[in-house]
């Protein structure tokens, strides 16, 4: 089939064959078609311009979503495919992106966790849950989270946590240091460092 005309349109790019066949592609993909008026291709050629199509314009909406944060990987092919872009090219797209390094997973855990700690004061069991939820894959968990020495911080949080709610939980001291427990590990705090610091804690009856 040979092109018979290229006509811009508002996004796009229009072009007719002799056969009445037509292609829609954006600038950047046309340039690098290099179709000019009076190509002759093959519909194999025709349908793979077709898919460069499909892959810039997922590609672009990857990028939107990445400009505004951190994305795993699971998060944008849930959102790429929300969008009624093609599986396999959004799984093409989202393979080239972890491999330039536009998606790290590494790095969305730790941000992940600095909002987690800093924002949301949550614990360690709690944010490697929501992790999970979210379909990222942890196995490094423990060494991002040692990486990101929020360990001060942690610490503080879940005192200031307990000391909180020691002042609006009502009964005996053992009553209180129960309601305490069950809030912190809620929260998700670990076992030991929740029992350790409600230790620190004075409660008296109310």
């Amino acid at each position: 089939m040979k092109v018979t005309s290229i006509k811009k349109l508002k996004k796009k790019y229009l072009i007719d064959f002799d056969n009445e066949e037509k292609l829609f592609l954006y600038e950047d993909v046309l340039i690098d078609a290099g179709l000019h008026v009076g190509d002759e291709i093959s519909y194999i050629e025709l349908n793979d311009f077709r898919k460069l199509d499909n892959i810039y314009t997922t590609r672009n909406s990857a990028f939107r979503y990445l400009a505004r944060r951190e994305h795993s990987k699971k998060e944008l092919k849930t959102k790429l495919i929300a969008k009624k872009y093609s599986e396999d090219i959004v799984e093409e797209v989202l393979t080239d992106l972890t491999a330039r390094g536009y998606i790290n997973e590494s790095k969305f855990i730790e941000n992940f966790v600095r909002d987690k700690i800093l924002l949301k004061k949550d614990g360690i069991r709690k944010i490697k849950a929501q992790l999970v939820q979210k379909g990222v894959f942890t196995d490094n968990f423990d060494e991002v989270i040692e990486s990101i020495d929020l360990e001060e911080v942690y610490c503080n949080n879940i005192e200031e946590l307990a000391s909180k709610k020691a002042r609006t939980v009502s009964g005996e001291p053992i009553i209180k240091k129960q309601k305490i427990f069950s809030y912190l590990l809620n929260k998700g705090y670990e076992t030991d460092l929740i029992k350790q610091t409600i230790s620190k804690i004075q409660l008296e009856e109310k």
